[in-house]
């Protein structure tokens, strides 16, 4: 199966620091999608909320993984994963398999 990773902390499409390097054998295959400008420490975030500069960069960052799917999406953090669904929702496919998962 192959998937698509994306999360705000991925600054190069090789970065496999985080999630990839856990996965045994050769059944799945990762395509990191990086997030474009400059990354941020969630754990160091002066406000609460998601400001909308962010929801912006998260926004394209999630048309580049809808552009590179061609199995599934891993998102991190629900803003990712909401900004990822829309885009989805928006194309009309919510569940489009590409291979059996057996």
């Amino acid at each position: 199966m192959h998937w698509t990773v994306v999360a705000p902390f991925i600054r190069e499409q090789s970065d496999s620091q985080w999630l990839t390097p856990f996965v045994p054998g050769q059944r799945h295959q990762f395509r990191c999608v990086p997030r474009q400008g400059s990354t941020i420490n969630w754990h160091e975030a002066a406000l609460p909320v998601t400001g909308r500069e962010e929801w912006l960069r998260l926004w394209n960052q999630s048309q580049e993984a809808v552009k590179a799917k061609q199995g599934g999406i891993i998102t991190v953090f629900p803003q990712l994963a909401a900004t990822v669904g829309l885009r989805m929702a928006k194309l009309g496919f919510w569940w489009n398999p590409t291979q059996s998962m057996t």
